[in-house]
């Protein structure tokens, strides 16, 4: 043990001395003649030691000393607590015993460790209860998130309780980089392959045009129905149009189908496909998907305008045109009505081209047309630079040729991005960027910033404007063909290339929003989704407010039944979870007053039947032991959780970790110190009471 101060060690040469005057003053000048020679001695001895004890405490002393403190090894646990444990056939199983297996489970390893446990779906949540009614399962914030926050714990383990499916995010196996101790896996639900048809995936345009035909895309997969045959039947607002026989070859056997709709009249339009059920199935809730398709009366224009042939525009036009009509040009044609088109797309104009003047010209005559630029080698950036105020782009001296990548900025909100496309974006190959310095108008929203040989930058690589009247995008590079590639590449279609093209699109022609009642909500839920709904309001010096009560009221198109609801107040928001609601198309109105005015908002949305989490009712234990091999850890089912707390208990990972720190405390705090300074003042007192003193 040390002592240590703060102050001058030669400080305590005044408590010294104060302690000697003090003992020497009362005792040698007031008590000689009083006690005898030895007791004056003790007495002033003890004085001593007390005047110059308490004065020392004065400057604060600390007894600095080794603390060391025995930390219990960490297990962290993660349980799936998605829906599609409640899909497979031992479902009751899961539903009934095993909630008190796995309790047991957590009390019996809490005798070790220190156990954390979290459950999964969507997102991870604190805590062991568990509910399965989460409708999306992905294991990316384990490893991302959950993870990393451990980092400096003594963490001796994870142990992972899933039935290995997953519906977004990242395949497990790619995310293990990095983790310094084992992965335990549990296998949960049923792993026996039963005779299984699903509808297991449908592709189609939300919104089409009438006149126009448009497909259906079907992805069936069936498993153990070798040689067995079934019915693909697609309805239109209940009514059956087609149907399409299948003769199943295999034990594992997927084909998608296409069905073509003709000529659907104009409104929400309800379709349904359903696969005949054959002997021995035992789920047949993912037998069916159902959904709604909004057919509108015209199509909406866009009109490319490009410098030179490339294959963006191509690219661009094949996302489109299920659901605009498109048109490209390279010099000027037939005189074009200006009003006849809704978008206008410069590629690399503005440029040394025959349709510079046109392109400058339509947009002199249509101030308010929406305009998106994608920038490349031959755009004239000083021209560009004065077309538009919504991005300034530095010209360089010697021409440049630089691949960027996109990372999606996460206060972007303009539309919404799933996190699996979001993911899947940031992933796309390079785009073809001619410049080192952009600079956007603050009003401007960016989705996409640059990376730059791995190193994120603030720069724009895709951003929307709005600014005089005119809405304004931007891809600041070429090279989106690329992205529709891989796109294919990496997921067998080009739909997330298709969403990102025809949202951007869709924004910009979507009217601004001049309404003070601003609601946000989902166009599409699942069954088992909650109805979560969001809106702002405004004053008329554009202030955002929440005084006034702000009422909505959902109705099903199909029975006419009113769900009525009051919006929470948080913040200067409104928000509501309206909960569940069976499946159909709704209709929504939101209605407030603010001062003398009467505000509504209203709009669709559909309740879709089924959930991603019971495409699959089988578990995927290859999933689970592969994690488990690549870690070091083990591989076990659901029946030998108890085996597995053995293992867990007597492995060589599960030792407490000794921390050694330097502790210091003040003397003036030290009990024992009080103690003394008491029992020498008692000391005192008794001497010179039985010394005849006062």
């Amino acid at each position: 043990m040390q002592l240590f101060t703060e102050y001058p060690y030669w400080l305590l040469s005044l408590s010294g001395l104060a302690g000697g005057l003090y003992a020497g003053l009362l005792y040698y000048f007031g008590s000689k003649h009083t006690f005898p020679v030895k007791m004056v001695i003790v007495l002033a001895a003890i004085r001593f030691v007390l005047v110059f004890g308490i004065t020392a405490l004065l400057i604060n002393p600390y007894r600095v000393h080794l603390k060391k403190e025995t930390e219990k090894p960490v297990l962290l646990i993660a349980h799936d607590n998605s829906a599609s444990l409640l899909v497979m056939a031992d479902s009751s199983y899961i539903r009934g015993q095993y909630a008190a297996e796995y309790a047991g489970f957590i009390d019996k390893l809490s005798q070790k460790f220190t156990v954390e446990p979290y459950t999964f779906g969507q997102s991870v949540l604190p805590g062991e209860v568990l509910s399965f009614d989460e409708q999306l399962t992905d294991y990316t914030p384990i490893f991302k998130q959950l993870i990393p926050t451990y980092k400096r714990r003594n963490v001796v383990g994870l142990v992972l309780l899933s039935d290995g499916l997953y519906n977004q995010g990242i395949n497990p196996a790619f995310l293990t980089d990095g983790i310094s101790f084992p992965i335990y896996t549990v296998i949960l639900g049923d792993t026996t392959v039963h005779s299984d048809l699903s509808v297991f995936d449908v592709r189609y345009n939300k919104v089409v045009y009438n006149q126009t035909d448009f497909t259906v895309e079907i992805s069936v997969n069936a498993t153990q129905a070798h040689a067995k045959q079934t019915e693909l039947k697609l309805f239109l607002d209940g009514k059956q149009i087609e149907g399409r026989p299948l003769m199943i070859t295999g034990d594992r056997y997927s084909e998608t189908v296409h069905f073509v709709v003709k000529e659907a009249a104009a409104g929400h339009r309800q379709i349904r496909v359903s696969l005949t059920p054959i002997a021995g199935e035992a789920v047949l809730i993912n037998n069916i998907r159902e959904f709604y398709v909004e057919v509108k009366n015209e199509k909406q224009h866009v009109l490319m305008l490009a410098a030179a042939p490339h294959p963006d525009l191509g690219a661009m036009t094949s996302a489109l045109e299920g659901v605009y009509e498109t048109e490209i040009l390279f010099e000027p044609g037939k005189p074009i009505d200006q009003f006849s088109y809704d978008v206008l797309v410069l590629h690399q104009l503005p440029a040394e081209s025959p349709l510079l003047r046109y392109a400058n010209t339509l947009m002199s005559q249509r101030p308010d047309c929406p305009v998106l630029y994608i920038l490349g080698p031959l755009t004239n950036l000083n021209m560009f630079n004065s077309w538009q105020s919504s991005m300034v782009v530095r010209a360089e001296n010697q021409p440049i040729s630089l691949d960027v990548n996109g990372v999606i900025d996460q206060s972007f909100s303009l539309f919404s991005l799933d996190e699996a496309s979001a993911k899947q974006i940031m992933q796309f190959p390079p785009l073809n960027v001619q410049s080192t310095g952009f600079q956007p108008a603050t009003a401007s929203s960016v989705l996409l910033r640059q990376k730059i040989r791995g190193v994120e930058t603030n720069m724009p690589l895709m951003l929307f404007s709005y600014e005089n009247e005119r809405k304004t995008a931007f891809i600041c590079g070429t090279g989106i063909w690329r992205w529709r590639q891989y796109d294919y590449l990496l997921n067998g279609s080009h739909e997330t290339f298709t969403n990102l093209m025809t949202k951007s699109v869709n924004y910009l022609m979507t009217v601004t929003d001049k309404n003070p009642l601003r609601v946000s909500i989902r166009d599409a839920y699942f069954l088992n989704d909650e109805i979560k709904v969001t809106a702002e309001l405004y004053n008329e010096s554009m202030e955002q407010v929440n005084e006034p009560e702000l009422n909505i009221e959902f109705t099903n198109k199909a029975d006419h039944t009113n769900y009525p609801f009051v919006f929470n107040r948080i913040d200067k928001t409104y928000q509501l979870n309206a909960g569940r609601m069976p499946q159909g198309l709704y209709h929504y109105t939101a209605i407030t007053s603010l001062g003398n005015k009467m505000l509504k908002a209203e709009g669709d949305f559909q309740v879709l039947s089924g959930s991603l989490e019971t495409r699959e009712a089988v578990a995927r234990p290859e999933r689970l032991r592969s994690l488990s091999n690549k870690t070091g850890g083990s591989f076990t089912d659901q029946h030998h959780l108890d085996q597995l707390a053995d293992q867990l208990i007597v492995s060589d990972h599960a030792k407490p970790v000794v921390h050694e720190s330097r502790a210091f405390d003040p003397l003036i705090d030290s009990v024992w110190v009080l103690s003394l300074i008491v029992l020498l003042l008692a000391a005192e007192w008794l001497l010179r009471k039985i010394n005849g003193g006062y």
